[in-house]
């Protein structure tokens, strides 16, 4: 279990709230950071940089937290240390335990593979559940991606 934070309480002293509440580069002080878990909220900035913002200050992990107006959103993106990203929904509850916890604690462990599960927790955003609602013959409208 490592110590949580939310990236705007670790703000260094030269960068505003809006910064560092996103993980901006150059916003996160090191002190404030030095291994814990920190929470940022998802916005503007590349979700790599946040990431490597908080890895380069020394954070050990990263939460991604949805806005309201991201919704139930997630994409798997690749980042340089242990990170996990949750809904809107989740990150309220997130948000209620870290404002009630004097000394809040998380870890993040590696993803395992749940069989047998119906339906699936989350599909992704690119994806269709089917049929199409348009033409209900179709079940469902599938992408083929080639690597060359």
């Amino acid at each position: 279990m490592l110590p949580l934070i939310r990236s705007r309480d670790a703000a260094a002293a030269n960068a505003s709230y809006e910064d560092a509440n996103v993980c901006l580069m150059g916003s996160l002080d090191a002190t404030k950071v030095r291994g814990k878990i920190v929470v940022c909220v998802r916005g503007w900035n590349y979700v790599t940089d946040k990431s490597m913002e908080v890895k380069l200050v020394g954070g050990k992990g990263m939460v991604l937290v949805n806005s309201l107006t991201d919704g139930n959103d997630i994409f798997a993106d690749l980042h340089v240390l242990p990170a996990t990203h949750i809904s809107d929904s989740d990150a309220l509850k997130l948000f209620s335990y870290l404002n009630s916890t004097k000394s809040p604690m998380g870890t993040i462990s590696y993803p395992i593979t749940m069989l047998g599960t119906k339906p699936a927790p989350l599909m992704a955003q690119f994806s269709s559940q089917g049929p199409n609602t348009i033409t209900p013959e179709i079940l469902k409208v599938n992408t083929t991606w080639f690597s060359l």
